[in-house]
């Protein structure tokens, strides 16, 4: 049995509450979609898809229909002038024909009758075979009138004008009037039961079991009804990306009248029945580890079809250590036999890295190089074997995700251990004129420094954004004993691609040997304590590093904090600086259960600050949801992964 039902406007939706990034489709109302004709909600043109006119003149003149939305008017059915009367028969109206495979779930549209003079005027709705209105007109219609009907099952509809008797009709007499019926935004939910149907999928989102950087994935699909719309990624149980299949000529794209829906076109058949396509996901906007990954496809109704999955990944984006461009490990200290050699790392990126050293004994051309049994600590011994060759020095770096090697240049030809009776005998002058004072008590060229953070004496050290850090460290000679009252010069650096270190200021060693300096707060950065054995040395005796990593600073502010369901709250905040030209990207996070599941990304100005606009769409009983801001590492930023304090947002239902 089929049912028609008229209303004013649609009823409020209520249901489960949830945090979404698509629009929630009411199971009344799943697998429809509306479809604009002759005006847009806002006023604008729409074309006429799917309306044809229905005009039975009965053999008598002045009886027709018109299409006027195209200059901003309506569908016209009209008697009119030079007529001014007509026996009963005829009809002139206009018919809405669904599309293979749908039915019409609801009409809509804005009606107006005019110039009736008189007689047995008829106005009528059909829908289907069905009179679902009927009017005897006495009078015309005072402006527009808002009509909807519900249906269920039917493939056209018909809004008519008729002469229907016993009795003629007649128009007003005004000579440039029609007696007519109008009508003009029309809206046509059309029901389509429809899912797509997948024929091809490959690519590493349909079959990789690790994911890096951006993947994708292709198909091939079809439809019956309204066409393939659009592909869906979702992470964990929720959509991360939405991607059009086709635009179709820019007809399957969503009209964007309504805000609760996407499901909005002004062509009956607004997607392609066939198409290929892809879709692609950004892994590095998740969390490394494992996740639930589904692909899915969805007609112009909001019918879904899983395309892949759902299956376990896992996202490794987190590379191995990797040298920073302009880079490489460098030998500092004189190239002859008897002297100490110190290798410099270099600037790496990467977490939790572990240094290791091999000293390579090369010919004299730097080629042709072979290990040094005993040559596996940062710091090398040049021994008599070394004379007449150079050397190099193979840093190799160790985290989590894999190691990493890379060899300095080769040092100068080793020369002979310095001897008196090598030396031309010249008078030398002063030590205060030559190398200036010795630097502190005991103070020597084979002096060993040594720097750390706290107890746990560390070298590298991850620090909150916004704190001090204190480094400690001891000068001492080959035998361990102290180096009293010596200068120590500081010099910093932050870590960025470039960036050279600059001296500070300097410390002095107690009668322990012992020293301290505060690093005061700011970005990461590598701090590097040095001594010379001399004041007036152009050289270091020994240098030691710490390095400071700095979790970046990021802030979050929603306005407003108090909303209903349907509103939206602009979501501000900064990130620490210095900062690339480019910005850096800042993640927005929601609190789902147990986890914090990413909803937005936005790249931040030249200044660190950021904006973003999210509508809640899908809360249905009043809820308080969690948020915070996550700060991406970057190469050209000096900071580790940063994040925000947790704000709150109280959303209550309508």
């Amino acid at each position: 049995m089929k049912r028609f039902v008229c209303r004013g406007r649609h009823a409020l939706l209520a249901g489960a509450t949830a945090l979404a990034l698509v629009v929630f489709v009411p199971s009344a109302w799943a697998g429809t979609a509306k479809v604009y004709g002759c005006q847009l909600p806002g006023g604008g043109v729409a074309p006429t898809d799917g309306w044809s006119e229905d005009t039975n003149t009965g053999g008598q003149p002045e009886v027709d229909g018109a299409n006027r939305c195209p200059s901003g008017g309506a569908l016209t059915g009209e008697f009119y002038w030079p007529g001014t009367s007509w026996t009963p028969g005829p009809h002139s109206g206009w018919q809405f024909t669904a599309p293979p495979d749908t039915t019409i779930a609801e009409l809509a549209f804005d009606r107006r009758i005019y110039g009736l003079g008189g007689g047995a005027w008829k106005y009528y709705v059909f829908i289907g075979g069905s009179r679902v209105e009927h009017q005897d007109p006495a009078r015309n219609d005072v402006g527009w009138v808002r009509r909807v009907f519900s249906t269920d099952g039917e493939t056209t509809a018909k809004i008519l004008l008729a002469c229907g008797g016993p009795a003629s009709c007649q128009r007003t007499t005004l000579d440039t009037t029609a007696a007519a019926v109008g009508i003009r935004a029309m809206v046509v939910t059309l029901r389509d039961p429809h899912a797509p149907e997948v024929s091809a999928v490959s690519g590493p989102l349909a079959e990789a079991e690790t994911l890096r950087g951006t993947e994708t994935l292709s198909f091939t699909a079809s439809d019956r009804g309204m066409g393939l719309y659009r592909a869906f990624v979702n992470v964990d149980g929720q959509d991360v990306s939405a991607t059009i299949v086709d635009p179709n000529d820019g007809r399957c794209a969503d009209a964007g009248a309504d805000e609760t829906t996407p499901y909005e076109f002004v062509r009956r058949v607004p997607c392609k029945l066939s198409a290929s396509g892809e879709v692609s996901l950004d892994t590095t906007t998740l969390a490394d580890g494992e996740h639930t990954l589904r692909v899915q496809l969805e007609d112009a109704a909001g019918n879904r079809v899983t395309a892949a999955g759902p299956r376990k990944v896992v996202v490794d984006n987190v590379p191995p250590p990797a040298l920073l461009d302009g880079s490489a490990p460098q030998i500092e200290g004189s190239p002859r036999a008897g002297d100490a050699l110190r290798a410099m790392p270099g600037e790496w990126t990467g977490e939790g890295i572990a240094f290791s050293y091999q000293w390579l004994r090369c010919d004299a051309d730097g080629g042709a190089c072979a290990e040094i049994a005993v040559g596996t600590d940062r710091q090398y011994l040049v021994s008599g074997r070394d004379v007449g060759s150079r050397l190099r020095v193979r840093v190799t770096t160790t985290n989590a995700e894999g190691s990493t090697s890379a060899t300095s240049a080769p040092t100068p030809v080793i020369a002979p251990p310095a001897t008196t009776e090598s030396r031309t005998p010249v008078p030398e002058a002063p030590a205060s004129t030559q190398r200036g004072a010795p630097n502190g008590s005991g103070a020597t060229e084979r002096a060993r420094l040594s720097a750390y953070v706290g107890k746990g004496r560390s070298t590298t050290i991850r620090v909150p954004h916004g704190r001090a850090t204190r480094i400690t460290g001891r000068l001492a000679d080959a035998e361990g004993n102290p180096i009293r009252g010596a200068v120590v010069n500081v010099q910093v650096g932050v870590r960025m691609p470039g960036t050279a270190l600059e001296d500070v200021g300097t410390v002095t060693t107690d009668r322990n040997g012992e020293y301290a300096y505060t690093l005061p707060p700011g970005p990461s950065r590598l701090v590097r304590f040095a001594y010379r054995s001399h004041l007036g040395d152009t050289h270091f005796a020994d240098t030691t590093d710490v390095v400071v990593m700095v979790r970046a600073g990021v802030t979050l502010k929603p306005r407003p904090t108090k909303l209903r369901n349907g509103s939206a709250t602009t979501f501000t905040g900064t990130v620490a600086r210095p900062l690339p030209r480019r910005g850096v990207l800042v993640d927005l996070q929601a609190r789902v259960g147990k986890r914090w599941r990413t909803f937005a990304v936005a790249r931040t100005n030249r200044s660190g600050r950021y904006r973003v606009r999210y509508r809640f769409r899908n809360t249905y009983r009043t809820t308080t949801f969690k948020f915070r801001a996550r700060v991406r590492r970057d190469s050209s930023y000096p900071y580790l992964d940063g994040f925000s304090r947790t704000v709150k947002v109280h959303v209550k239902a309508r």
